[in-house]
């Protein structure tokens, strides 16, 4: 139980940082572009593509990626 606790806890903290990271620009609610993704975690869009698991849809002729998953997955990575 310890285990699920602390990844809700990293869960918690890496959305609280996403938003507030992304506080200032425009974006659709709960998702932000791949490139905005890649520049909040220093990993190149392209690589971010590769990686399995990665929280994004493609629309349209761009990625978007959902905060909460994106916090979902840095919690995962972490544990």
């Amino acid at each position: 139980m310890l285990a699920k606790e602390l990844e809700q806890a990293r869960y918690e903290a890496h959305l609280a940082d996403i938003r507030q990271f992304f506080a200032g620009e425009e974006s659709s609610g709960d998702t932000v572009f791949l490139t905005a993704a890649s520049r909040y975690l220093g990993i190149d869009p392209e690589t971010l593509k590769t990686l399995r698991g990665f929280p994004m849809i493609r629309v349209g002729g761009r990625y978007k990626v959902s905060k909460v998953g994106m916090a979902k997955w840095l919690a995962m990575a972490e544990s």
